[in-house]
């Protein structure tokens, strides 16, 4: 299957390890060691990423929000949410990309979003975000506006 997958996680050993198990089934991997700087990433090579791999309870902007900007702004990138804890996680997108991978990470609760990583995102709050995009095209940007309607994992 093999791609490129961009790993997002604070904690350095954890992408360290999960890009060693990641080479080891034949992917490429790219390390963020916050949202901000996968989204700036993502920006810059949106067509690239094969799978995000996102801890959703990252210190500021969260692997929560990070999920909820991709869906509005960049939907074919399919997502894996991770937790902290074993079991816990989150696929959005492509659930077949990741059936591969998903014994080694942790079981996954929802193939569509289903799960602690889901929200709604009300109307206005999508729509300034979107007309933000539209005149900065600055993903960073409005990623801080989705994170006003996403709750903190």
């Amino acid at each position: 299957m093999g791609g490129l997958v961009l790993i997002v996680n604070h904690d350095g050993e954890a992408r360290r390890k999960l890009r060693r198990r990641l080479d080891e089934r034949g992917y490429e991997a790219v390390e963020a060691a916050s949202v901000a700087a996968a989204l700036e990433l993502i920006q810059r090579l949106p067509r690239s990423f094969r799978l995000v791999v996102v801890r959703l309870d990252m210190p500021g902007l969260s692997g929560a929000t990070m999920i909820e900007t991709l869906r509005l702004f960049h939907p074919a990138i399919p997502v894996l949410g991770t937790g902290s804890r074993e079991g816990t996680a989150v696929a959005i997108g492509c659930p077949e990309l990741v059936d591969g991978i998903e014994e080694r990470l942790h079981s996954v609760s929802g193939e569509n979003g289903a799960g602690a990583a889901h929200v709604r995102l009300p109307f206005e709050v999508a729509q300034r975000a979107r007309e933000h995009y539209e005149r900065t095209a600055d993903l960073v940007e409005a990623a801080q506006i989705v994170a006003t309607a996403v709750p903190r994992v």
